[in-house]
């Protein structure tokens, strides 16, 4: 399947990371806390918010962040990066297979969990088509099999 051109402002995947300016030694106790408290991770990638986005569409980034393509297409960027550098990289157009739109509210891992059910269903009614496409073509040659004799 060709993939068509797209900006990774526009995709699920594209993540603010968290929590990594805290002393070594408090991590731990912070993160499992903050786990209790709000049922995921600190640590790691987080939902970049519409505002976020906007900044980014529009080259208005006044602060730096560290941020990261969940599916790894691009790498971390350091917090001392060059904050017009990000935002060409978020709109460049690209050609990208993991590519999957933005729905706000929803974590990173929760657009996998997204696109993973949608794949699974495409592959379910794609088998079901297969399926029934077989089974009318046995029935016809059944048919005809017995209208010959």
């Amino acid at each position: 399947m060709r993939s068509r051109k797209v900006k990774c402002v526009d995709c699920g995947f594209l993540s603010v990371v968290l929590g990594f300016d805290l002393v070594p030694e408090y991590k731990s106790d912070v993160r499992m806390w903050y786990e209790r408290a709000y049922g995921h991770d600190l640590f790691g990638p987080q939902e970049c918010s519409k505002k976020i986005r906007s900044h980014i569409s529009q080259f208005d980034l006044s602060e730096s962040l560290r941020m990261m393509c969940s599916r790894h297409v691009w790498d971390y960027l350091k917090e001392d990066s060059n904050t017009r550098e990000l935002c060409e990289l978020i709109n460049q157009e690209r050609q990208c297979p993991y590519f999957f739109p933005y729905n706000p509210g929803y974590s990173p891992e929760q657009h996998l969990e997204l696109k993973r059910g949608q794949e699974q269903r495409r592959f379910l009614l794609l088998t079901s088509l297969i399926g029934a496409a077989v089974g009318a073509g046995i029935a016809l040659l059944a048919n005809w099999a017995y209208t010959a004799r």
